[in-house]
């Protein structure tokens, strides 16, 4: 959890609605492709709120927040955590399962590999061939 709320710190202090929105992105940054692995594997599911909770009362921010807006801070970030999970299931899925042509299993580094596997998968909520 400290790398996610060490960027939701530096974004909410900054005022900046991007730099927070960029917390909750489902694409890994460029110089952190592990980024999303790093999350996923920082607590479980029976600590998860606890934890982004300790989280944030432990941030510079925490003073900027009320006990309402941590709530709900922590229902946001516990949703995106539960949506990284299973992002990394499909993302394994598709990789175990697909032939190395597939967009899906492009490396992670390319902007088609990062973007491909989820036009891939959702079309009308529905896993594409």
């Amino acid at each position: 959890m400290d790398v996610l709320f060490q960027d939701f710190s530096k974004a909410f202090a900054s005022g900046s609605g991007p730099l927070l929105a960029a917390t909750l992105s489902p694409v890994p940054p460029a110089h952190r492709e592990s980024y999303l692995t790093e999350v996923w594997s920082s607590t479980n599911a029976h600590n998860v709120q606890h934890d982004i909770k300790r989280a944030i009362d432990s941030s510079p921010v925490r003073s900027r927040l009320d006990s309402d807006e941590v709530k709900g801070w922590v229902d946001v970030y516990t949703a995106y955590w539960k949506v990284v999970g299973d992002i990394l299931a499909v993302r394994e899925s598709v990789r175990v399962s697909e032939p190395a042509s597939h967009p899906a299993s492009q490396p992670a580094s390319s902007v088609r590999g990062r973007c491909m596997w989820l036009v891939c998968l959702s079309r009308d909520g529905k896993l594409t061939n």
